[in-house]
Formats: C-alpha cells, structure tokens, sequence
C-alpha cells in the first residue's frame, strides 16, 4: 500500500460516513430481495427459457447492485477533504511533525478533532486511519498509527460485510 503524502487534522466526520453507509444499506434492501428472487427463479426454472431469462435478469441486478457503490463511494471520499482544518505533510520515513499554530491560538479548549490518514491498495482501494488526540497548548504529543489503525472503506461504506470480504 502507499501512505498518502499529508496528514490531515479533520473535525469528526464519522457521523456523517455512518449515514452515507446507512443510505446504502436502504437503497440496497429492495435490490438484495430481488436477487434473492431472481436466484430462486434460476434454480427452480424447469425449462431452458426460463432459465436463461431468469439468469438474465439476475446479472443485470447484480450489475445495478455492484454500480450502486461508486455513488456512494463518492460521497464517503469527499467528506476528509470537506473536514479539513490543518494539512501536514508526511516525511518519506512515515512520520510527520506539527506545531499547533492555530487550532489552540484563541481559547485552551480541544476542538473536536482526529488525525486523518489514508493509504491505496495498488488497485485503487482505499484505506483510513481516523485517530482521536488530545492536544494542550505548549504540551508535545507522541502519536503512533499502525498498519492496524486502518480499515477499508468497503467496511465503513457496508460494515455489514463478512470478514472475509472486508480486507
């Protein structure tokens, strides 16, 4: 995988990545009863007609389902970026340094606030590491995110899935 070139400190969009991965988890629901039919129909179809139309309508439901995704992968990839409230390069090694300059600057109190990191398969998935600090004014904060820190957006997207569909 490829870490990302900056770190980001976002406000806590994981509310809103909860109701994206619940719009389609509803807008899914009559496509699943649909496949369920129509691979009821394909086994119990008793002539070669039927059969090949039932498979017919099967594949074109699972297409639907399959592109049914990217909308919605869409929306989860926008919401870091429209979170952003301080970028922070990362060195070649993995690590990155932040002064807090400005998120403490006018009050002693945390804003709401995570670490955001992603990192890309080599065929374009991608994960994210969405770690929660605490930070106080003249105060140094040692962080560490581990390759276990991050999960794939196909589990936040349908945290439904088996675990063996999620890696």
């Amino acid at each position: 995988m490829t870490l990302g070139n900056e770190a980001w400190i976002v406000s806590d969009f994981r509310k809103l990545s909860s109701g994206i991965a619940e719009d389609l988890a509803e807008e899914r629901k009559p496509l699943m009863q649909a496949i369920q039919e129509q691979q009821k129909i394909v086994k119990l179809a008793q002539q070669p007609q039927e059969q090949q139309q039932a498979q017919a309508d099967l594949v074109q439901t699972l297409g639907i389902e399959a592109q049914l995704d990217e909308k919605y992968y869409k929306q989860l990839y926008s919401l870091p970026e429209g979170s952003v409230m301080k970028r922070i390069p990362i060195n070649a090694d993995g690590n990155f340094d932040w002064k807090n300059d400005t998120l403490l600057a006018d009050s002693e109190k945390q804003p709401d606030c995570l670490i955001f990191v992603r990192a890309t398969r080599t065929d374009g998935r991608q994960y994210w590491a969405l770690c929660p600090f605490n930070i106080s004014k003249d105060k140094k904060l040692g962080l560490n995110i581990s390759p276990k820190d991050f999960i794939s957006t196909k589990t936040i997207l349908r945290p439904d899935l088996p675990p063996s569909e999620r890696e």
